[in-house]
């Protein structure tokens, strides 16, 4: 026997079994338990996005308020040299 004759030959044997096998029969769930547990799940999916959330909201408030602090030490030097230009043009 090759290698492949004897690879098909196991594999029908394990297919074989495996139909023979009869399945379990799947347990019966009362209702409320299901959705029990679906609360649970969306609590904590709902909780983990409210947490991104609050983290995307701060990193938000921080880059405006350097942004913000960028702007405002843009003008302050603009009317500096504003000043410094009309100073120099009153000499």
């Amino acid at each position: 026997m090759t290698k492949k004759s004897q690879s098909i030959q196991r594999s029908r044997i394990i297919w074989s079994t495996q139909r023979l096998k009869k399945s379990e029969p799947t347990e019966i769930v009362p209702e409320k338990d299901l959705m029990a547990e679906l609360q649970e799940k969306l609590q904590n999916i709902c909780t983990r996005e409210s947490q991104r959330t609050k983290v995307g909201h701060t990193m938000v408030k921080k880059t405006m308020y350097e942004q913000n602090g960028n702007i405002n030490t843009e003008i302050e030097n603009l009317k500096r040299s504003q000043k410094e230009i009309r100073s120099g043009r009153a000499r």
